[in-house]
């Protein structure tokens, strides 16, 4: 997996400001391997049960979880949730999306300390999220044969 993080903190070592991470896994290295959205998201989902029941003896409280778009029409589905971390609560908004030509499967992630900062952020992650581009692969050019000139010998 291939992470991009993005921490806004008052300190390096503090970690309960807000944080937005990309991750991208392929698809065919989960076990099982994945092919649709609703199979990437389920993976995902239980990653993060199990991660959390692993470190925490307090549940996760899902708030909710629906089909969302992304970039230029893309599918997706988001999981908005509840979570413990240290001494406090988290805030967070999972967004999972593929990219099937490249057999790709991404997670955008969003979280703050719960509380009204959350809900505050939503607008400027959403514009994120709406930039979101999957550009097609296109296969390299080929390079028209070189003709020789008649004047060179």
């Amino acid at each position: 997996p291939c992470t991009l993080a993005i921490y806004v903190n008052n300190k390096t070592e503090d970690i309960t400001g807000i944080s937005f991470t990309i991750e991208m896994v392929s698809l065919n290295t989960l076990d099982p391997p994945v092919t649709t959205l609703k199979d990437f998201a389920s993976n995902q989902y239980e990653f993060i049960y199990r991660l959390n029941k692993f470190t925490s003896d307090i549940p996760l409280d899902l708030i909710n979880d629906n089909k969302t778009i992304i970039g230029n029409n893309h599918p997706a589905i988001q999981m908005e949730y509840i979570y413990p971390q240290v001494d406090d609560l988290r805030h967070a908004l999972n967004i999972w999306a593929i990219d099937k030509d490249r057999d790709k499967g991404y997670t955008f992630s969003y979280s703050t300390k719960e509380g009204q900062e959350f809900a505050a952020n939503i607008p400027s992650i959403r514009k994120i999220l709406d930039s979101i581009e999957f550009i097609p692969i296109e296969p390299p050019r080929e390079e028209p044969p070189r003709e020789e000139l008649s004047f060179i010998d």
